[in-house]
């Protein structure tokens, strides 16, 4: 939590500096659903943050993707 904390001041010059905050994002919020998925007791808001990770998940792949298409240009 603490280097998001960070952003705020920081400057992003490059590409890969952009790259490196997206993926330091989606793993922090990864990993506070997947906690809070084992924190709670009730399945219904279990499977809610089960599908919050899936979701970060799926975008970081989307990520991925877009980010060797835009190098390609």
């Amino acid at each position: 939590m603490q280097s998001l904390m960070q952003v705020e001041d920081a400057e992003f010059t490059t590409e890969d500096e952009v790259i490196s905050l997206a993926s330091r994002i989606d793993e922090y919020f990864l990993q506070l659903y997947e906690e809070m998925r084992e924190a709670v007791e009730h399945s219904e808001v279990r499977d809610m943050f089960e599908n919050l990770a899936q979701h970060i998940t799926e975008e970081k792949k989307r990520l991925s993707t877009d980010i060797y298409s835009l190098q390609d240009i």
